[in-house]
């Protein structure tokens, strides 16, 4: 198995340099998949969830995992999930927590342990749910599964071969649950009735299926006028409603976007700053296009003390200089803003947006605007409103990168102003 898996892992593109995380719940096929990457002389981090259900279970689950990284010099991350803060259903809404929670850690890969069994399950869910009879991707942007190809029955082999350890959910033998049903009830049912080789041919014909959308895929990427750069999406609203909701929906379903909200999408799309969500990206219309990227990462401010210039920094992957220079550089450049040392408190905050920000436009006497209604005018999208560095001192806005100073910093305002501060985007 292990030779196996090392073979799936290069098809996949996982590399040494790679940085990875293995979402791990504590069952057999997480940790399975954990131990078959250190044997592949692969390191990696550790994610778990505690959903905090099953009257504690969840949180000894949690202290299982936590040990087996801890024992393995393994980086652990934890997310806690609880059912009241789920809107619908909870399973649906904790599925998209979970990936949100993962892909949004900032690794290169992120690895789960589904298997060729949940292939079979998946292929029946999608169909008894009117979707269709797709399987599960074993690629779906940063989120690989290298376990597809590998049985239930070779896992447990595996984990009972090497003594490996894991958690029991007791909650998988309730049949209240559609997968559990299809698992420990259907399967099984079919198997005795038709032959034991119903799930291959379940997998078969969704492989074919696949592969009759990638042609339609295809055939539809050569009618979409698209831009793409740098894992961002940019497609035409007027081409996008000269057709019906699936094609919107072939176009965009890579992204994870499923029918239903394609057509939620479609019928928003002449309601500029509409915004859905799949698990590892978000889609927001804009002017004239329909743009997608990835979930906006939070980050965290930098403080500066004025009195450690000239240096430099480098904040959410944005480069700058502060320097010191005389009165007589008093240029207005719209990669750079002068500021009088003077007019500086201690410290120099550089941070992300934040809903009421306000600024006092250089040249505008004074008037006041909120950051908000800069950026619609300058037409600045939400995924760089998020990511724009803002610059602050004494809670006041003093630029905002490349964009715009403000006029209360300003050098030509009245002074001894015998330093200036001279900020510069690179």
């Amino acid at each position: 198995m292990l030779n196996r898996f090392k073979k799936q892992l290069v098809q996949l593109g996982v590399t040494i340099n790679d940085k990875i995380l293995v979402a791990i719940s504590g069952g057999v096929d997480s940790m399975v998949l954990s131990n078959l990457l250190l044997r592949s002389g692969l390191t990696h981090s550790v994610a778990h969830i505690d959903h905090h259900t099953r009257e504690g279970q969840s949180t000894e689950d949690r202290y299982f995992v936590e040990k087996y990284a801890n024992t393995n010099n393994l980086p652990f991350h934890i997310h806690n999930l609880v059912s009241k803060e789920a809107s619908g259903n909870f399973h649906d809404w904790a599925h998209k927590e979970r990936y949100r929670f993962f892909t949004t850690l900032g690794y290169d890969k992120v690895l789960t342990a589904h298997h060729y069994d949940d292939e079979v399950e998946t292929i029946f869910i999608n169909f008894l749910n009117g979707r269709s009879i797709e399987s599960i991707p074993e690629i779906n942007g940063v989120v690989l599964r290298p376990l597809l190809q590998f049985t239930k029955a070779e896992i447990l082999a595996y984990a009972k071969e090497l003594n490996i350890g894991y958690r029991e959910d007791s909650s998988n033998q309730k049949n209240k649950y559609l997968r559990n049903l299809i698992r420990n009830q259907i399967i099984p049912d079919l198997t005795k009735v038709i032959d034991e080789n119903v799930g291959s041919r379940l997998n078969a014909l969704a492989r074919r299926t696949r592969e009759d959308q990638q042609l339609l895929q295809s055939l539809i990427e050569d009618k979409v006028v698209s831009e793409k750069q740098n894992g961002r999406l940019r497609l035409s609203i007027p081409q996008l409603q000269a057709h019906p909701p699936t094609f919107l929906y072939h176009v965009i379903r890579e992204y994870g976007f499923g029918r239903d909200i394609c057509e939620q999408i479609h019928t928003a799309l002449p309601h500029k700053g509409a915004t859905f969500y799949s698990e590892n990206k978000m889609c927001v219309v804009a002017d004239g296009y329909l743009i997608i990227d990835s979930l906006p990462q939070s980050w965290q401010p930098l403080e500066v003390d004025k009195r450690q210039l000239p240096l430099s920094v480098i904040i959410n992957n944005h480069r700058f200089t502060l320097s010191i220079e005389d009165t007589a550089s008093r240029l207005h450049d719209k990669h750079a803003c002068t500021v009088p040392m003077l007019l500086l408190s201690e410290s120099i905050i550089i941070r992300a947006w934040q809903e009421g920000d306000q600024i006092k436009p250089y040249g505008m006497a004074g008037k006041t605007k909120k950051l908000k209604k800069v950026f619609a005018d300058k037409k600045i999208d939400i995924f760089q409103k998020h990511s724009l560095p803002i610059f602050t001192s004494n809670e006041e806005v003093i630029w905002i990168t490349s964009l715009m100073s403000s006029d209360t910093f300003s050098v030509d305002k009245e002074g001894p102003f015998l330093q200036i501060v001279r900020i510069t985007s690179l």
